[in-house]
């Protein structure tokens, strides 16, 4: 996602998706020659609601490789009212991250 699909700031009736989420992303990226890695983003692990869902961002590098893994899980499909501010919370820091850039520095 590139923009929070929960926008509006209340919600009276439930959030009802066509079936649980399981995304998975990987990447393994060679460092271009000529450049190292000045900057990664860090890793980082929410939960939502204990056990409702878990989005895990891990990330690692070296002078040659960037390795990247993506998790997104919701473990449900129906999330009522109460829990909606939870849920729009847990996916704006999940846009937050996936924002977050990867910074390469070209050797002179």
């Amino acid at each position: 996602w590139n923009q929070n699909p929960f926008v509006a700031a209340e919600r009276s009736y439930p959030v009802e998706m066509p079936y649980k989420i399981k995304h998975v992303y990987v990447l393994n990226m060679e460092v271009p020659k000529g450049y190292v890695i000045e900057e990664l983003p860090k890793s980082l692990k929410v939960i939502l609601n204990e056990r409702e869902g878990s989005f895990e961002y891990s990330i690692a590098g070296n002078k040659e490789n960037i390795q990247l893994r993506c998790i997104l899980s919701l473990e449900k499909a129906i999330f009522y009212p109460d829990d909606y501010q939870g849920l729009r919370d847990f996916f704006a820091n999940i846009i937050k991250k996936q924002e977050e850039q990867i910074v390469l520095k070209k050797i002179k």
